[in-house]
């Protein structure tokens, strides 16, 4: 949970970094050859992690707005 405004910087530069480290790992995953299944296997705990600081980040926004 992001408490304040640092917080939310903080966690704001960690998601877009975690964007395009998601992103380029995926790609270098399909370039290996693995199966999509075995690409799902490494894929999901990565996207899970990435959307639940996005929903964070997110909720605070939402918090600041009302």
């Amino acid at each position: 949970m992001i408490l304040d405004e640092a917080e939310y910087q903080e966690a704001n530069k960690r998601l877009t970094k975690e964007s395009r480290r998601f992103e380029e790992h995926c790609r270098r995953l399909k370039q290996s050859g693995l199966s999509e299944l075995e690409i799902r296997r490494v894929i999901d705990p990565l996207e899970c992690f990435h959307l639940q600081l996005k929903d964070e980040v997110e909720a605070y926004e939402r918090l600041q707005r009302e």
